[in-house]
């Protein structure tokens, strides 16, 4: 009896560790550790230019990485991709271009899909359909993020993403354009990893800076629009009017459920291992 029930209790042990393993092979396609993480991406996107215009743009994650700036996975590795869009971010304040003005947008999603068959291809379609990028979005939800209000108090605490212009310069290519900063936080609402993604790590502020919730990522980015020589500044990328170079530093910390998961399907085996060891002794 205490044999089958010995038995028993192994293959529970090893069912538990091999659920456990599989479910973080499968949560966790693209190997994250737990602990602050920042995405690198590149974007091209639309230009905007007046308030009620729509910007959308796609993107692909070049890098990952960890808390210690150590890279821990790179476009392509083990045959993966992330790429992905945003959309139906609408402008409510446009002063400009110059340095100095504000743009300011309500709204917004952005979606993360994760591929096994990497062919990404940022050219432009003409469309701002999402469907229109079939190499964005032909691989799996991975991330479904939606942006929130509260990045900053003050004027820009009801804007879901605010972009402040700060002059020319060279872009991360070396061609002189149009620079400006962009600053968002987003929540996590769905797709196969946002259980290690659902932190509440950055705190929202109202105008007044008080804590009115918190998102569970943060982006900062940096925008470019190439010069051609004359005003206004436009010379494509790649038929794309923007674009954007190491945008995103989303700082998050992965839920440690399915590493824990393994830690217990470990701790199951191991202690089955050693009464079992000691029985024999006995």
């Amino acid at each position: 009896k205490n044999g089958g029930s010995m038995k028993s209790i192994m293959k529970f042990g090893v069912l538990s560790l091999f659920l456990s393993l599989f479910l973080v092979a499968s949560a966790k396609a693209v190997y994250l550790r737990a602990g602050s993480l920042t995405f690198h991406w590149t974007d091209w996107e639309v230009r905007v230019t007046d308030t009620g215009d729509e910007l959308f743009g796609i993107f692909r994650v070049d890098q990952i990485l960890d808390e210690n700036n150590e890279i821990i996975w790179s476009d392509q590795q083990d045959g993966t991709e992330l790429t992905g869009y945003f959309s139906d971010l609408t402008v409510v304040r446009f002063d400009g271009e110059d340095a100095g003005d504000i743009i300011g947008f309500t709204g917004g999603i952005l979606k993360v899909y994760l591929d096994d068959s990497p062919d990404f291809d940022p050219t432009y379609q003409g469309s701002s359909d999402p469907n229109d990028y079939t190499t964005v979005i032909d691989g799996d939800l991975w991330l479904d993020l939606q942006f929130v209000t509260g990045r900053l108090g003050g004027e820009t605490a009801d804007y879901t993403l605010t972009t402040t212009m700060i002059g020319s310069g060279d872009d991360a290519e070396g061609v002189l354009s149009l620079i400006g900063t962009g600053q968002a936080l987003l929540e996590v609402v769905g797709g196969s990893a946002a259980s290690l993604f659902d932190t509440n790590k950055y705190s929202r502020y109202d105008a007044s800076y008080n804590v009115i919730g918190y998102a569970d990522m943060s982006l900062d980015a940096r925008v470019y629009i190439r010069n051609t020589g004359v005003s206004p500044y436009t010379n494509p990328k790649d038929g794309w009017d923007v674009w954007s170079k190491d945008p995103l530093g989303a700082h998050v910390v992965p839920e440690p459920s399915t590493v824990m998961l393994v830690g217990s399907g470990i701790l199951i085996v191991g202690t089955i291992l050693r009464r079992k060891a000691r029985t024999k002794d006995n």
